[in-house]
């Protein structure tokens, strides 16, 4: 997928990817959602890393530990569905090869929706 964001200006940038069905796409996924806000916080993280934390707020979602073959599960989820959708839609740098995934520059509107929306979501799982 063309990121068409990135090549327009701040202004209408911003109006225009928060208008489109994309956007909303890629954060429909709560996993995505959680990802990018530990990358908001992070900056970059390892495929380890990142699975680690997704475990750990399932297994807080549901109170029961999760499993070797749940973890891996995630893993691979994350590896092959989660990743490269947001590298696809322009938020991260995933690089496969080296199982690392980098945020890229968000603007300040797009990170504030994925703020509220974990906070809403933390509100939810009470």
């Amino acid at each position: 997928m063309i990121d068409i964001w990135k090549s327009q200006p701040e202004e209408t940038n911003v109006a225009k990817r928060l208008g489109e069905d994309e956007l909303y796409r890629v954060l429909a996924a709560r996993p995505r959602r959680r990802i990018l806000a530990f990358l908001l916080e992070e900056s970059s993280g390892t495929v380890d890393e990142l699975t680690t934390m997704l475990s750990g707020w399932r297994a807080g979602q549901s109170s029961t530990m999760i499993t070797p073959e749940e973890h891996e599960r995630i893993r691979i989820e994350l590896y092959h569905k989660h990743l490269p959708y947001l590298d696809q839609g322009g938020f991260i740098e995933f690089d496969p090869a080296a199982n690392t995934a980098r945020l890229t520059s968000l603007e300040a509107d797009i990170q504030q929706l994925i703020g509220q929306s974990i906070e809403a979501e933390a509100q939810l799982d009470l």
